[in-house]
């Protein structure tokens, strides 16, 4: 069908059905602005006025287009959408708080559409026609794109820009073209404009220069006159300079102005910036954050993806296809391109980043939905081209479209039909008699609404505060008991109050239970009336109460009415409140663990006293008078289970995954261990570490099956490579060890944590004073050293001994082993006394001096054997990576190490590896260090020879000014 009908109309009618969906219904809440976002938008950019010059313009501090010169004392949204939706609506007369929020809905949709035509345009680039055609229809129909582009926010504006940015991007790529790398720069810029957050999209721009190191090799960032490659450098130093200056002057008050070239970024904006960043961790007591008090860290946010934002059938299919393309990226045999890595990356980014926070808006990850729509198109297109047994793939694939249009649909019909909460203030000026009390709750909108044509003035309101503070004394028992005898009807505006309290009972006891009575009918109030809606088409109608408040109660709210009966009474309903507050509320922030997360339960608790005694963990034997020799036996005792798992996944590597196998084998042991702790009802002992053991083998035999003799062949062909690492391991293992004896084991916050997981028989563990609460630390990083001094029953002194030995020896053995392979020379042995020993600021404060003080924080140690699996996934057979190798290996020791200045050195070290073998080659190859060092040479001279007064001791004549740019031109071209 692509073929006789073409991409270019079918796209065209995709459009113009994203565009139909996004404009029906545009004053879906007759002007009532329910969308608290939206209302704070649309009073900032009426409050605005345009300045009187561009000086003025620049100037933050008198600017009137500055939010904070607008009695606001917040603004952490992008000004850009503000700007434009203002400008817009000026030219249409529509710069009124009734009218200009129509004006924004309208160009959101806009924006919105154009974010379809994106996606489109992006799946044909990387897949095929069908895949972009499929990809733009999916997200024409996405019920979060749909519902965003209905409000006059800033989520619509910057998932266009953040798109288009990786799309000019790759347009940049495709044509070598440093105009369409300056496009997406603009884009960048436009992003952060539209919402500070997405300038993290600016790493779309360094998409094409990795690219070309991976098709052409790191040479190609240096080319000469006589290459023709994409002008990588070049391209990104405009893109930057772009991206910049387009947010310098769509953000201008984010700089403190007064002047366009005053880049001094704003304090105040940066302030504000931060204050929200707090809210966001729940470490400030906010209102909105309750809702998301004790929720699944990622799992939360992914629920309300797949069922709600994208819906089932689409979201299943976007997180296969994310699935798919990962897994293939890690299992490709070369290095993958990267733009399909900057999308599976910036997708699986956005959804931990904002997955781990406190607050897991669904919005917060519409700048991946686009390209969640393409890997799910990807994905189906491929399974209907495969399964095409009795059309089952094809049968999926109509599934899954149908589905989507369908839910879209449905979606959709919210905003053409009456909002529950108009219904509800119909019913209540046609029902409720005048000047019946009205509740209403803090912190949500109070019914009946300003509707025209009804007098909201017949009805007196009073605000319950079921947020109120309960901790210090009963005293809003007493007022509530008291709004209560003065109400006539209760309404729940929506579910966000009774919903959030809900998340805190301990917090809120008298809220809790308020609700609790009243829909019980004790509170002495009946339900009179309920307004539901939900998405709904051809009489289907989905129930979506469990979504997440932002997609929830804005548009479609649940509102329920109460009316008071005879069987109210004001001394039982204080009885009850009062009995449920106790001696007050347990006041906590979001930010806080709960209660039942602080202490142990009660059968821990017995637990822990009937196993938890020191003779029965740690006995008296030969371990524990040779804990050395059988601690190094354990280590090794753990790698060879898992050498059989790491052969299978990283037997590409020079000693076939062999020293890698101890640090999987310990981590593998962990998990198994955890898992079996968390799910099942055993304890964390020696024979449950021994049974993760003994699983972890079998998976590890498994991986061998069929494969024995290959596994056989590999240890007989590499025993040499096995034995330096060996040697390397026990070596360091060895001298550490023997370092630390030497020590003063003096007393230590780490040795006191290392012990109160040792000492627990359940997880999470003991806390440091055995007084019945939990470990509220780290303590999971812990759990592999801690693992191995339980099952040999080592004091946990000396396990906390071994464990420093063991991290250390583990990175020399995987650095040392590794580079002497790659390099062929006797100085590889530096490399592992550079990572672990002498890496610091200046080389004077790395772990070397802090061993020999005996203050090594092992929370540093333990990111040294990460470190260095990192190091060995890179690892190929090429000869010329050995330097790129060694300079990653020293970088991330020194960034580890090395304090505030590691960053600094090992950024430095890490490029200079990069480049030698460039400049190796170049050096070989072309001489272009004499005409670089000619170069600067006559730059030199030339500034000696300047009078004081600036004026120049030869005049520039024509043929001078010939010669400088030939100088210049040669410089650039060379470099």
């Amino acid at each position: 069908m692509i073929r006789r009908i073409g991409f270019a109309p079918l796209l065209i009618i995709i459009v113009g059905m994203a565009l139909t969906l996004r404009v029906l219904g545009l004053n879906w809440d007759l002007g009532t602005h329910l969308h608290p976002d939206e209302r704070f938008m649309v009073w900032v950019t009426t409050d605005m006025k345009w300045p009187g010059s561009i000086g003025a313009y620049f100037n933050t501090a008198i600017s009137p287009l500055n939010p904070y010169n607008t009695n606001r004392d917040s603004f952490v949204y992008g000004t850009f959408p503000s700007f434009l939706v203002k400008a817009i609506a000026g030219v249409f007369d529509k710069d009124v708080y009734g009218e200009l929020h129509l004006v924004g809905r309208a160009v959101s949709a806009f924006f919105d559409t154009g974010t379809v035509v994106l996606t489109a345009l992006i799946g044909r680039r990387f897949w095929s026609e069908r895949v972009g055609l499929l990809a733009a229809l999916f997200l024409a129909f996405t019920p979060l794109m749909l519902q965003t582009a209905y409000y006059f926010t800033v989520d619509s504006f910057a998932t266009f820009f953040v798109v288009a940015a990786f799309w000019f991007a790759v347009r940049s790529w495709d044509r070598h073209s440093i105009a369409w790398m300056a496009v997406a720069g603009v884009m960048v810029g436009l992003a952060g404009a539209s919402k500070p957050n997405a300038l993290l999209c600016i790493v779309f721009l360094a998409l094409p220069a990795l690219e070309l190191v991976r098709t052409s090799g790191w040479r190609a960032l240096i080319p000469t006159v006589r290459d023709r490659v994409y002008p990588a450098v070049a391209a990104g130093v405009v893109g930057g300079l772009f991206a910049f200056s387009t947010f310098r002057i769509a953000q201008p008050y984010a700089f403190v102005g007064p002047h366009w070239w005053s880049v001094g970024l704003n304090q105040q904006w940066l302030d504000d910036l931060a204050f929200w960043r707090t809210v966001q961790t729940g470490l400030v007591d906010m209102k909105p954050s309750v809702q998301w008090f004790d929720r699944t860290p990622v799992l939360y946010i992914m629920q309300n993806l797949v069922l709600w934002g994208m819906g089932v059938a689409l979201g299943i299919s976007a997180m296969a296809g994310l699935g798919v393309l990962v897994w293939r990226l890690l299992h490709s045999t070369t290095w993958p391109d990267w733009f399909m890595l900057g999308m599976a990356g910036w997708s699986i980014g956005n959804i931990v980043l904002y997955g781990t926070g406190i607050a897991q808006n669904q919005r917060y990850l519409m700048q991946i939905y686009p390209f969640l729509a393409v890997f799910a198109a990807a994905a189906l297109i491929e399974v209907a081209d495969r399964w095409r047994r009795w059309h089952l793939g094809r049968i999926l694939l109509g599934m899954v479209t149908l589905y989507t249009i369908v839910y879209g649909l449905a979606f959709t019909s919210i905003f053409v039909r009456p909002i529950t909460r108009i219904e509800a203030t119909e019913w209540i000026f046609e029902n409720v008699p005048a000047g019946s009390m009205i509740s209403n709750e803090y912190w949500d909108d109070p019914l009946p609404l300003p509707l025209a044509g009804y007098d909201r003035g017949l009805y007196p309101t009073m605000t319950l505060d079921l947020y109120g503070d309960e901790s210090a004394d009963n005293s809003k028992v007493t007022t509530l008991v008291g709004q209560l005898a003065q109400i006539d009807y209760v309404v729940l505006s929506s579910n966000r109050i009774i919903d959030s309290v809900a998340r805190q009972p301990e917090r809120y006891p008298v809220a809790d239970r308020f609700y609790e009575m009243l829909l019980s009918g004790e509170l002495g109030f009946e339900p009179v009336q309920e307004f539901t809606r939900g998405p709904a088409i051809f009489g289907l109608e989905w129930n979506d109460l469990s979504a997440e408040e932002s997609l929830l109660v804005y548009d479609h709210p649940q509102v329920r009415i109460f009316k008071k009966t005879d069987s109210f009474s004001a001394q039982h309903v204080y009885d009850e409140l009062n009995v449920a507050w106790g001696s007050g509320g347990l006041h906590y922030i979001p930010g806080d663990p709960a209660p039942d997360q602080m202490l142990l339960s009660d059968t821990d608790i017995a637990t822990s006293v009937q196993h938890g005694s020191w003779s029965d963990q740690f006995g008296s034997g030969v371990i524990q008078r040779y804990p050395l020799v059988f601690w190094w036996l354990a280590i090794q005792a753990i790698g060879l289970v898992s050498w059989p798992l790491t052969w299978r996944l990283f037997g590409h590597l020079p000693d076939a995954g062999a020293m890698l196998a101890k640090a999987v084998g310990l981590l593998a042991t962990v998990a198994i261990t955890l898992t079996l702790v968390s799910y099942t009802s055993a304890l964390f002992t020696r024979s449950t570490i021994l049974v993760a053991l003994l699983i972890l083998g079998l998976v590890s035999a498994g991986c061998t099956r069929r494969h024995t003799s290959r596994f056989i062949g590999d240890i007989r062909t590499r025993w040499q490579v096995f034995l330096i690492g060996e040697a390397f391991f026990t070596l360091a293992f060895t001298l550490i060890a023997m370092m630390r004896g030497w020590q003063r084991i003096a007393p230590d916050a780490e040795l006191a944590q290392f012990t109160s997981v040792m000492r627990s028989s359940s997880l999470p563990p003991l806390d440091l004073w055995f007084s019945g609460g939990i470990l509220h630390t780290y303590w999971v990083a812990l759990l592999p050293w801690v693992s191995v001094g339980r099952l040999l029953g080592i004091e946990p002194v000396a396990a906390f001994g071994l464990t420093i030995a063991t991290v250390v020896a583990l990175t020399a053995a995987l650095v040392g082993s590794t580079v002497s392979l790659l390099t062929r020379s006797r100085l590889a042995l530096l490399a592992p006394i550079i990572v672990v020993a002498a890496s610091g600021t200046g080389f004077t404060e790395g772990l070397a001096p802090q061993w020999l003080q005996g203050d090594v924080p092992l929370s540093m140690l333990a990111m040294l054997p990460l470190i260095a699996m990192l190091l060995l996934t890179l690892i190929g057979r090429r000869d010329h990576l050995r330097w790129p190798l060694l300079a990653t290996a020293l970088a991330l020791g020194a960034i580890v190490a090395g304090a505030e200045w590691g960053i600094i050195v090992g950024a430095g070290l890490l490029f200079v590896g990069l480049m030698l073998p460039a400049l190796q080659e170049r050096i070989d190859t072309d001489p272009w260090w004499p005409v670089v060092r000619r170069s600067f040479a006559r730059a030199w001279l030339w500034q000696r020879l300047v009078w004081p007064s600036g004026i120049p001791l030869f005049p520039p004549t024509p043929r001078r000014i010939a010669i400088w740019s030939h100088h210049i031109s040669g410089l650039w071209i060379h470099w």
